[in-house]
């Protein structure tokens, strides 16, 4: 996982795979890289993605929905991308 994380915002989708982890020293690591990455980043990483973008709006949907124990900064990222990838998308429409 740590080496997911030092490669930035592209393995966010990875990393959440790790959220569902049995082990709470996994999820721990997950939880701190993901909180390394901001949401400017990951939204230029998926911005020119559609498919990309959609499987990560969908896994952090299922990590919110699943209520899986994630800090509130997490969280909160989640659903301020969440958000922000479902208004981008009406626009198109």
């Amino acid at each position: 996982m740590v080496g997911l994380s030092k490669i930035g915002p592209s393995t966010i989708r990875t990393l959440i795979i790790g959220l569902f982890d049995e082990s709470e020293l996994v999820r721990q690591n997950v939880e701190l890289a993901i909180e390394q990455m901001s949401f400017e980043s990951i939204v230029n990483i998926f911005e020119d993605n559609n498919s990309k973008k959609l499987s990560l709006k969908i896994a952090m949907k299922d990590i919110l929905e699943k209520n899986i124990p994630i800090n509130i900064h997490i969280r909160k990222l989640f659903s301020e991308l969440i958000n922000f990838f479902e208004k981008e998308g009406r626009q198109y429409k």
